[in-house]
């Protein structure tokens, strides 16, 4: 390697293990790093330099500053109907507003049954048939805004514009990494608010309205205890 060149090196650990990085030069000098303890998921960045020893000798080199462990997770999501579908429930479940339009059963039922009884008993009694005649339009028009809900709750689906494609999620301390059709982005952990756990998963939260479905099933890199540690280690809001 050329000076101020860098690498990188993937190796599998299964659990808990151990790391020693060793450099052999041209001249045959070999330096090695400190032993550090290591876990599926971490990244070590190690850089070397030449410094001189304690009695002003000639500059030998050594590593010098590791930068330390850090948690890093990967999810590699392909974005099909069932993922588009599960991020929007989710992100819908989050918004107090929408979760009551688009989830509550006691929004709707209850005045349903009302309109409903309201219609059977006074259909049978002359002088009432236009309050049972305005509570069945009501009912009629419950049912024709949960089929205009649905709908639009489809059309927003269809506008996805990734659709088809995988997005690839890295999470560490430094920040969120996203890449997607689009173009990639970094995201700093100060923007990000608390996120919603799910057995299954995570939701990450950019704003109030812009969320990131993150499914265990999709990781590829970490475990979801990770995930969880590191969302716990960093995201202050």
């Amino acid at each position: 390697m050329a000076p101020g060149a860098s690498t990188q090196v993937r190796y599998i650990v299964c659990g808990e293990g151990g790391q020693i990085l060793m450099a052999q030069f041209a001249d045959g000098t070999i330096v090695k790093s400190a032993e550090a303890y290591v876990e599926t998921g971490y990244r070590a960045t190690e850089r070397i330099s030449s410094a001189s020893d304690a009695g002003g000798g000639e500059p030998r080199p050594s590593f010098w500053e590791p930068q330390g462990l850090t948690m890093r997770t990967t999810h590699r999501i392909l974005v099909n109907d069932e993922y588009i579908a599960a991020a929007q429930h989710l992100s819908i479940a989050q918004n107090r507003g929408l979760r009551l339009i688009y989830q509550t059963w006691w929004m709707v039922w209850p005045p349903r049954a009302i309109l409903f009884a309201c219609v059977v008993s006074s259909f049978f009694v002359e002088i009432l048939r236009p309050t049972a005649a305005l509570c069945g339009a009501l009912l009629a028009l419950s049912f024709a805004g949960e089929v205009f809900k649905r709908r639009s709750l489809a059309k927003a689906r269809e506008r996805v514009r990734t659709r088809g494609s995988t997005n690839i999620v890295t999470m560490d301390d430094e920040g969120i990494d996203t890449s997607s059709a689009f173009g990639t982005s970094r995201l700093k952990w100060a923007i990000m608010l608390q996120p919603a756990i799910y057995p299954d998963g995570v939701l990450l939260k950019l704003s109030r309205v812009n969320m990131i479905w993150l499914p265990d099933k999709d990781l590829v890199e970490g475990s979801p205890a990770d995930v969880r540690q590191v969302l716990a280690a960093n995201v202050k809001g």
